[in-house]
């Protein structure tokens, strides 16, 4: 698999800031993925293009774009 390159990383980080809640739909490349449905938070977009998440169940898993099915969950109107 190739490493992004810094400009798609730099979309990752822009469409993924810290703080976005995320819903998973499907992990495909964990040996003990999460269920589908679990939600969690965006920590960061690592250089790699990893997006590191810290799951309500505890775990902290990352997200891999294009690999991983995920959807981010609107916020709250306020």
């Amino acid at each position: 698999m190739r490493l992004p390159s810094k400009t798609e990383i730099e979309r990752l980080r822009k469409m993924y800031p810290p703080g976005t809640r995320i819903r998973l739909i499907f992990m495909s490349a964990e040996p003990y993925p999460l269920p589908p449905g679990s939600i969690g938070e965006v920590e960061l977009v690592d250089d790699a293009g990893n997006i590191n998440m810290k799951w309500e169940c505890g775990r902290g898993l990352s997200l891999i774009a294009g690999v991983d099915s995920f959807e981010v969950i609107p916020a709250a109107p306020k």
